[in-house]
């Protein structure tokens, strides 16, 4: 059972006082720029594991962080 429902559109990305600001149907997230940055290659690792289809159960739940 999925516990979080999946958008199909990506979010918006807007530069607001120098954070970087996340906007979607139910996010609003400020980062600084480093933890933005950070972000982004969390995401960009995510998504390719997701776009292979090839994710094991365990990857599938994988966190994606430093300490990974």
């Amino acid at each position: 059972m999925d516990p979080l429902e999946t958008e199909l559109e990506a979010l918006n990305v807007q530069v607001v006082e120098r954070e970087v600001v996340l906007l979607g149907p139910r996010v609003a997230v400020a980062l600084s720029a480093a933890a933005a940055a950070e972000t982004a290659r969390r995401l960009a690792e995510a998504a390719a594991i997701a776009a292979v289809g090839e994710a094991s159960d365990a990857q599938a739940s994988q966190t994606f962080s430093r300490d990974v």
